[in-house]
């Protein structure tokens, strides 16, 4: 194939290492992948690859290398004027920001990412934000320094994920359905068994 189909399988194996835990194996692919798009010099995919190896280092809670990496393929998005793909490293650097467990923060970033989605009118991607920031009030609200807060934060998250949901099934999304249900039980079986 071309280096350009051959960067492109790279990128899908670096993101199925990534899901099966074969982690060097993953940076291994999208360094690769990088470095062929960056000699195509295809920005899109350059930082489609940085985005594969940044979740890698999310995963492995090498927080400052998948910052990196985020900001690098979040600038990229910004240079070559691609809403979807800012969108979606927005959303990549908040959900880094909600493991380190500096909720404010993620939430910024991810309040920008679906900005970015109400102004394309995708209304599955605006779905995607709504369950991030229910998953963002799911961990607040089992953190327990929000102790107090702590059935709010769950009925904020509870929120979020109903108006996903309800853009699910307005748009036929089943996946999108179904992870709002998981989210919903997710709440639902927390705040019949908050000490769980």
């Amino acid at each position: 194939g071309t280096d350009a189909e051959i960067g492109d399988l790279l990128i899908n194996e670096g993101n199925a290492y990534n899901n099966a835990g074969s982690y060097d194996e993953a940076l291994s692919v999208s360094l690769e992948a990088y470095t062929i798009f960056e000699n195509l010099n295809d920005k899109r995919c350059m930082a489609r690859s940085l985005t594969v190896s940044g979740n890698v280092y999310r995963k492995l809670r090498d927080y400052e290398k998948a910052l990196v990496d985020y900001e690098k393929a979040l600038s990229i998005a910004r240079e070559i004027h691609d809403p979807r793909l800012e969108s979606a490293n927005l959303g990549n650097v908040g959900n880094l920001y909600v493991a380190k467990e500096s909720y404010d923060t993620a939430l910024t970033y991810y309040l920008a990412s679906k900005n970015i989605r109400e102004q394309l009118g995708d209304r599955s991607l605006i779905a995607g934000s709504f369950n991030m920031l229910g998953g963002l009030y799911l961990n607040k609200g089992q953190d327990s320094v929000y102790v107090e807060s702590w059935g709010l934060l769950l009925d904020t998250a509870m929120q979020y994920y109903l108006s996903s949901l309800e853009i699910s099934k307005k748009t036929g999304d089943r996946r999108g359905q179904v992870a709002s249900l998981h989210n919903v039980a997710g709440v639902l079986l927390l705040q019949d068994n908050p000490d769980k």
